[in-house]
């Protein structure tokens, strides 16, 4: 995401139409370089744009933070309070900012029925032999399982691609249901047999893309997913978006520890004014694995912006954010994150935002209290599935409420379990 541009008048010039534009929070980028600048009106001028451009973003944070705490959505206004205490330079402000948003965080937490006061949950007798092995991840790349066959399969795919998948033979409509289900190998073999029959069709070849990743083979998933490109394009062919041979492609060359390539040729396409929240948030995973971590913490923090509503962009935020010391920040994504795991519906716990915000509050010595709710939903119902991760966050639970055996019990079934590879 660097600049090509280095002239210090196309800069500023380029800072002032974004502020003006309301997309101040990318104008520091380019008013970084120019602090330094051996001119002194270029500096001066950079510094009065970096005012202009805080004083954007602040007051755009503020009227969001008022908008969702009059739609009674407190934990998002308090999410918003984080951004604009980033840019608040006024000290009796941010003062005035801190303690409405910590009223914001407890009425938040009054609402999750986890707020301070609550009875510490004290674990049950644990499982210290799971009955079964943990559930395993579900593979993105595979997409959704099937829901009543076929035609429902179809029916997820945009208007273009469901026509290219429509009238197909029944052993290509057999190996896409077998996908779904996570049986790769069984609908390898019968792509194998259609593209002898139709080497140069793009759907049998894309189809067959999925399999050769599922199976272990990035390499062949990338030249696949290479070849369809161009038959497919760069728009995703499912309804959600989601789907798209640019992000099969990027997942395939990440498995294969190759961002670089990922970096290159989704630039643009990753950008978050384009639209796709998947794209950007594998290019964020391929900043990453190459090192840059913070400018992708930064990449994400804009691409929360343009996309609020996707938790799983959220979540890695906040896990960048954590990993870089961030704690408050984060915490602050993670509190908005998992009230839907308090609401009393049926749906499964996200054990990821369960774990990372108790993780986050242990390292900050507490709320025991809201620790243990965290804990208790994510570990109800899994008895006999519990995981090392779910262990490890009990032991350090148990100890910070004085139980040092059960510590010690937690501890060892998490070292068991480690050991079994599980």
């Amino acid at each position: 995401m660097g600049l090509f541009r280095k002239d210090p008048a196309q800069l500023l010039a380029r800072a002032e139409k974004l502020i003006g534009r309301q997309e101040a929070v990318r104008a520091f980028d380019l008013l970084a370089p120019l602090r330094e600048d051996p001119n002194p009106d270029i500096r001066a001028r950079a510094a009065a744009l970096e005012d202009r451009a805080h004083d954007a973003v602040l007051d755009a944070a503020l009227e969001r933070a008022n908008d969702a705490e009059t739609g009674g959505e407190v934990a998002e206004a308090a999410d918003w309070l984080t951004s604009a205490l980033e840019h608040c330079r006024d000290p009796e402000q941010r003062a005035e900012l801190e303690g409405w948003r910590a009223s914001l965080l407890a009425r938040a937490a009054e609402k999750r029925e986890i707020a301070p006061g609550v009875k510490a949950w004290i674990p049950p007798p644990l499982d210290l032999e799971p009955e079964s092995d943990p559930e395993p991840e579900k593979e993105s790349f595979a997409g959704k399982p099937a829901q009543g066959g076929y035609a429902l399969l179809v029916e997820t795919l945009t208007e273009e691609a469901a026509a290219r998948y429509a009238g197909r033979p029944r052993r290509f409509r057999e190996a896409c249901l077998a996908i779904q289900e996570g049986r790769p190998a069984v609908a390898r073999a019968a792509l194998e047999e259609l593209l002898a029959e139709a080497p140069d069709d793009p759907v049998y070849r894309l189809e067959r893309g999925r399999c050769r990743f599922m199976l272990g083979d990035a390499a062949g998933a990338r030249e696949d997913l290479e070849a369809v490109w161009p038959s497919f394009g760069d728009a995703p062919f499912d309804r959600e978006g989601l789907c798209s041979v640019p992000s099969l492609w990027a997942e395939a060359l990440l498995d294969m520890g190759e961002p670089e390539p990922v970096l290159e040729r989704l630039r643009d396409l990753a950008d978050p004014r384009a639209g796709n929240s998947r794209l950007a948030l594998l290019y964020a995973m391929a900043l990453v694995a190459a090192g840059e971590v913070e400018a992708a913490r930064d990449f994400l923090a804009e691409a929360a912006g343009y996309f609020p509503g996707d938790g799983e962009l959220a979540y890695n935020l906040a896990g960048l954010q954590a990993g870089l010391g961030e704690d408050r920040a984060a915490i602050a994504i993670l509190e908005r994150l998992v009230a839907p795991n308090f609401d009393g519906s049926e749906r499964p716990p996200d054990l990821p935002v369960l774990r990372l915000l108790a993780a986050l509050y242990l390292d900050q010595g507490g709320p025991l209290d809201m620790v243990g709710g965290l804990l208790k939903r994510a570990t109800e119902g899994r008895a006999g599935r519990l995981d090392s991760e779910d262990y490890h966050l009990l032991a350090r639970y148990q100890e910070a409420l004085g139980d040092p055996e059960g510590a010690r019990k937690s501890t060892a079934a998490a070292e068991r379990l480690e050991a079994r590879g599980s």
